[in-house]
């Protein structure tokens, strides 16, 4: 049986199963999925994770995090249930592309995964993705004996792009282009430190709900297997006791969020969902886990109902106002609004989707002050902070009150406020 080497042995020792890797039984092939792991292998991934003040595994540079996580991904998926569906590639990278593991089933992989076997040097996004989609394209156009294929690409790095950052934007938006196709994206940083490069990768992905930011390989771990046995069009994932549809879980996970006010339990989920507790672990591992894939999906609702649309003229100014209506417009039609916007605000994953947007917000102001729709002499980091936080706060008191406010006035009064001390 396949299994995760020990961390004492992650380098070269023999492979051997984690306890809680308990084989499922193998189900008839439905699917076809590619698994592409993109790692940096820059010079800073030899750096230590924290400082002795914020370690909190035995695990001591991002590298060894990257192959400890690997590790446990491929010895988790090549027992699970899913096996069968699941081919899995390697590729890292620095300056240039340095290692390359072509796709193959998941039960026929092996280590080490350490991005940095091979040398270090820059970090080059583009070339790491550039590989990235010629293998997914390569997959997409095989034909699976007639299966649906799809390819979910995890890119992690730690820091800014040293050479074509512009270059990177190109290919991740064709990766993002083609069809059956995630891209998904972590920045590994070292806990205590602020997350600088998260930035860059945020923006590869599209979409805050498809970023994130760890600190070591257990939050690693946990972001691998995640985005590989979950999509964003909620595609089954099959655990033991039961068959798991992804958005028939979120979907009674956020129930039972909205009937408890913020309370939620793995057994009353799985309930609702007609699985085991089990299997509702195995696909998710945690409660911790579980629920912040409902709040990645809520904040990816989110995004999607916001999102400029292709008519909308006008300015800065302008658009802000139209962006506001949007987001207004969700909270008071989404039942799960109220339970983020106060319950569940303290959770780290939103308040990590919440500093993403701040980030997002401060760009786009920038961006509009460099073209010359907003004055030279306003404030971007501190206007685009008040943006978010201004309506947050205002859609959170709206949500409280019964009635409602009316949603124009309540959009019109959030975006006068902002008007004011930004132009």
């Amino acid at each position: 049986m396949r299994g995760v080497r020990d961390k004492e042995g992650s380098r070269g020792g023999v492979i051997v199963a984690p306890p809680d890797a308990v084989p499922l039984p193998k189900v008839p092939r439905a699917r076809a999925q590619l698994a592409i792991v993109v790692a940096d292998g820059s010079q800073s991934m030899v750096g230590e994770l924290a400082s002795s003040a914020f370690r909190t595994t035995s695990v001591r540079t991002k590298a060894e995090a990257v192959n400890v996580a690997t590790l446990d991904l491929v010895s988790r998926l090549s027992t699970s249930a899913q096996a069968r569906e699941i081919d899995f590639a390697f590729i890292a990278f620095n300056d240039v592309v340095t290692d390359v593991r072509e796709p193959r089933s998941v039960t026929e992989v092996a280590g080490p995964f350490d991005p940095t076997a091979h040398g270090v040097g820059g970090t080059n996004y583009a070339a790491g993705l550039l590989r990235a989609e010629q293998m997914a394209i390569e997959y997409l156009r095989d034909d699976h004996d007639g299966l649906s294929a799809s390819v979910v690409v995890l890119l992690l790095g730690d820091g800014h792009d040293t050479n074509d950052p512009a270059g990177a934007r190109t290919v991740a938006a064709r990766v993002r282009s083609l069809g059956n196709t995630t891209l998904t994206t972590c920045y590994l940083g070292t806990r205590g430190d602020p997350a600088s490069g998260s930035a860059l990768l945020q923006e590869l992905a599209g979409s805050p709900a498809l970023s994130t930011i760890v600190h070591d390989d257990d939050e690693l771990r946990r972001w691998f297997l995640k985005r590989v046995t979950a999509d964003e069009d909620g595609r089954e994932v099959r655990g033991g006791g039961g068959r798991i549809g992804h958005a028939a879980v979120l979907r009674a996970a956020e129930q039972e969020l909205v009937s408890t006010n913020g309370e939620l339990e793995m057994a009353a989920v799985a309930a609702r969902a007609g699985v085991t507790t089990e299997a509702l672990y195995f696909q998710f591992g945690s409660r911790a886990d579980l629920l912040d894939a409902v709040i990645r999906e809520y904040h990816g609702r989110h995004d999607r109902s916001i999102a400029p649309r292709s008519d909308e003229g006008g300015d800065w100014y302008d658009r802000l106002f139209w962006r506001t209506e949007r987001i207004v417009a969700f909270h008071y039609a989404d039942p799960l609004a109220p339970v983020i916007a106060s319950s569940l605000a303290r959770e780290p994953a939103v308040a990590e989707v919440q500093e993403a947007l701040v980030h997002a917000t401060i760009t786009d102001l920038a961006d509009a002050q460099r073209s010359g729709e907003v004055p030279p002499e306003v404030d971007c980091d501190l206007v685009g902070a008040l943006v978010v936080g201004a309506t947050a706060s205002v859609v959170r008191r709206a949500l409280s009150r019964a009635p409602r406010p009316d949603p124009y006035k309540t959009s019109t009064l959030i975006w006068s406020a902002i008007v004011a001390v930004a132009r």
